[in-house]
């Protein structure tokens, strides 16, 4: 049986920017969001880019073989703004 839902939390950091047209045209605040990554995966996924390597936040160098495309999540919700820094 697969699970229906898995709910996380989260907070942006190190860099949230507003993006138009293709184009990073301002810095924005960092957002908490509360999120199935079960129902986005399966159901709300719009784009996808090239699969990349790329190092994991919590990891670092420490555990660098990581690879992910950039996703494009239709109706991502933010819930609320952050002050972490």
């Amino acid at each position: 049986m697969t699970p229906q839902t898995l709910l996380c939390t989260g907070l942006t950091r190190d860099g949230v920017y507003l993006v138009d047209k293709g184009e990073v045209v301002g810095v924005v605040n960092n957002f908490r969001f509360n999120e199935s990554p079960v129902e986005l995966l399966h159901t709300r996924v719009t784009e996808a880019g090239q699969t990349m390597r790329c190092f994991g936040r919590e990891f670092g160098e420490f555990q660098n073989r990581m690879a992910m495309p950039a996703l494009r999540i239709r109706d991502f919700t933010m819930s609320s703004v952050s002050n972490a820094l």
